[in-house]
């Protein structure tokens, strides 16, 4: 946490240039989702710049195929001449009193500043994006897909 705030304390002051990119769902989702984000880019409670990246090649393919390995998810990139990739950048979010105060009303089971600031910034990417808020945790999803991929495979003797 400590490493991430110090490169958001540089950008922020001009002693480096190159922004920081974090996935804050820690990994990628199949473009309809989006996940509970983590702590990483919040913790520190500075200015965050949300950008979506949607790269959708058809309805039945997505760059993010989910629960794959690296092999399988590579030769399925690059078997495809072109990438469409969609970028929507969203206005810079600051996290203010105002954001705390509000939200901590209406769900006072959330104590942390950074917790809130998070849901706030999923809220917005998400109704921006036009994503469907998932609450299910990486390791869920994971287990989920799986199920629904052995289904595909059964054989009629089983």
């Amino acid at each position: 946490m400590k490493q991430i705030e110090n490169r958001q304390s540089q950008f922020l002051d001009g002693t480096i240039t190159d922004p920081l990119l974090i996935f804050p769902e820690g990994t990628v989702t199949n473009g309809k989702f989006l996940l509970n984000f983590k702590k990483g880019a919040f913790y520190s409670l500075k200015p965050l710049k949300p950008v979506i990246i949607n790269s959708v090649l058809n309805e039945n393919f997505h760059l993010s195929i989910g629960c794959t390995g690296i092999f399988v998810h590579l030769l399925r990139t690059l078997c495809y001449l072109y990438h469409n990739v969609t970028i929507t950048e969203l206005p810079i979010m600051v996290p203010t009193d105002y954001m705390y105060e509000n939200y901590s009303k209406s769900h006072p089971e959330v104590k942390d500043k950074w917790e809130i600031f998070s849901i706030v910034a999923r809220e917005i990417v998400a109704r921006s994006g036009n994503l469907i808020k998932s609450e299910l945790t990486l390791r869920e999803s994971i287990v989920y897909e799986n199920i629904l991929n052995n289904k595909g495979h059964e054989t009629k003797n089983e």
